[in-house]
């Protein structure tokens, strides 16, 4: 029916959309279009795995961005 195909191209223009974002990593972008594809089809696992992933990616950076922000410190201190 046309609710239907309506719904799946809003999914399949989304996770477009976040592939985009993902490839040029563009992380915040990309996690916010897997998590409004997550919402149209709650069913579909590569949007949560994606997610997942931009997750911990991010936690990465922030942990490297630590590291570097308390190396520098150090560097000033001596």
């Amino acid at each position: 029916n046309a609710a239907a195909k309506a719904k799946e191209q809003l999914y399949k223009t989304t996770l477009t959309k976040a592939d985009n974002y993902y490839q040029r990593k563009d992380y915040k972008n990309a996690l916010t279009q897997y998590k409004k594809a997550s919402e149209i089809k709650p069913n579909e696992q590569y949007p949560k795995s994606q997610i997942s992933k931009i997750k911990k990616q991010l936690a990465l950076i922030a942990q490297n961005n630590n590291t570097t922000q308390q190396n520098s410190s150090v560097s000033k201190e001596e």
